[in-house]
């Protein structure tokens, strides 16, 4: 992968230096139109309802992607869009989700680009020898990123991951001179060949818990990077298994406290008390990986809410109490009637439809607790018990807000105009000085009542 890369990056340098702009493969719409950042040709994608822009020879400068050309929105930026284009700046609309292989490969002039919230693929050599990038933010939704995305960028030095992100992949950030520093999100499971190969400044990489695989070649040439850390925390009687580095056997792995260790294959293990461990291992390349394993007590009881009432589209976060309170948290979450309440693996609920769906959290052993859910019809209107308060400084009264029956809302905001006159916090209103100021509860889809509170 590392010679094709160069062999590429190398044709390419040549491509450019002989011809005025580089040429992409034809368009399966040759239809062009004018609009910010240069002159456009584009496809129609999707029976025609969206546009992918495959080729832009002239863009130059700071570029702004239109988010609509002829009326339809921009959701692809196509192979070799802008292969060579003396950009220096690139803002993509939040109508692009896709960028595909080459899209922006050989802008050597590019020096930012603002990735849109909503984009889901970076395809292979995407950005690849954009040399004066020097950082690059990838949104949460973009958990799909090619080989040699980013390959070549020398003066890229930060990078953000997104929480989702399964595997670097290969070349990804080979050749990254300047990167000295990367935090994995905790979803990397695989570091792929050559993926920060010939990073020779990377000297600090914070690895995913759940990493399983790294190549033998990840770092290669990474000369700065002496050490890799993985700190795992796991409860007593889950299995560990240590990472699958291609560079070592799996008989080299040492092992520092295994008496709270039953192996159970070369590199498997399962804890059979609370405590710490440790594993490391050494590569020709005098680079040590180190596993830290922290073992936690394994739950015998949990608590969780026993109900609660929302209205429909309201979310609630459950709490979750565990017995001994250092237990391991490992669960998951289940709802008896997904049509009527959803949760997600954090334990958040969604009130889908009217009626009754209990939420079940089961801990990786076994233990359960349940949470009653009630879903009503979101409110329509909010109100007081009282349209006006007076109070004498210092003292102290209740609000109390309610919704018509059939309705629900467990949210319950409150604000007041001007805290120095009166304070509130759910509902208690705590006078504070003289003058008058407003009140105001909002329900969570934002109906709200207001209060006139007058401090004598």
């Amino acid at each position: 992968m590392k010679k094709l890369c160069s062999l590429i990056l190398a044709s390419l340098l040549l491509i450019a230096a002989l011809a005025p702009a580089a040429a992409t493969a034809a368009p399966q719409w040759g239809v062009v139109g004018k609009y910010t950042g240069g002159v456009y040709t584009y496809s129609l994608i999707n029976s025609g309802k969206e546009v992918r822009i495959e080729h832009s020879a002239k863009a130059k400068g700071a570029l702004t992607v239109p988010d609509k050309i002829a009326g339809k929105p921009v959701t692809q930026i196509g192979e070799g869009a802008f292969t060579t284009c003396a950009v220096t700046s690139v803002k993509l609309p939040a109508s692009v989700k896709i960028i595909a292989a080459h899209a922006f490969d050989m802008c050597t002039s590019l020096k930012s680009v603002t990735l849109p919230a909503g984009l889901t693929n970076i395809g292979a050599y995407a950005f690849f020898a954009c040399m004066a990038l020097t950082a690059v933010s990838i949104p949460a939704k973009a958990t799909g990123i090619g080989a040699c995305a980013f390959a070549y960028c020398s003066a890229l030095s930060k990078v953000t991951l997104p929480e989702g992100l399964s595997a670097i992949p290969a070349s990804c950030f080979e050749g990254c001179e300047s990167l000295k520093s990367l935090a994995l999100p905790s979803s990397v499971k695989t570091i792929a060949a050559l993926a920060f190969a010939g990073s020779g400044q990377l000297a600090s990489l914070t690895l995913s818990r759940n990493i399983t695989t790294i190549a033998a070649d990840a770092f290669s040439q990474c000369g700065k990077l002496k050490s890799l850390t993985i700190n795992v925390t796991i409860g007593v009687g889950q299995n560990y298994t240590l990472p699958n580095y291609a560079a070592v056997k799996a008989a080299a792995w040492k092992v520092v406290n295994s008496a709270i260790l039953k192996k159970t294959s070369a590199t498997a293990y399962q804890v059979v008390k609370a405590g710490k461990v440790t594993f490391y291992v050494t590569d020709s390349a005098a680079r040590k990986l180190t596993v830290n394993v922290t073992v936690k007590p394994a739950p015998t009881k949990l608590v969780l809410n026993k109900s609660v009432t929302l209205g429909v589209g309201e979310k609630f976060s459950t709490s979750v109490t565990l017995t001994p309170s250092n237990a391991q948290s490992t669960r998951k979450y289940s709802s008896s009637n997904t049509k009527v309440a959803t949760v997600d693996s954090a334990g958040k609920i969604t009130a889908k439809a009217a009626g009754k769906a209990k939420i079940t959290v089961k801990s990786y052993n076994g233990k359960t607790a349940a949470i009653t859910v009630t879903v009503k019809k979101a409110p329509a209107k909010v109100t007081l018990n009282k349209a006006s308060l007076t109070l004498a400084k210092g003292k102290t009264a209740v609000l109390t807000a309610s919704v018509p029956s059939g309705y629900a809302s467990c949210a319950q905001t409150w604000t007041t105009s001007n805290s120095k006159i009166a304070a509130v916090s759910g509902g208690k209103i705590t006078a504070k000085a003289k003058g008058t100021c407003t009140v105001t509860v909002k329900t969570f889809n934002g109906k709200a009542a207001t209060c006139k509170i007058t401090v004598k």
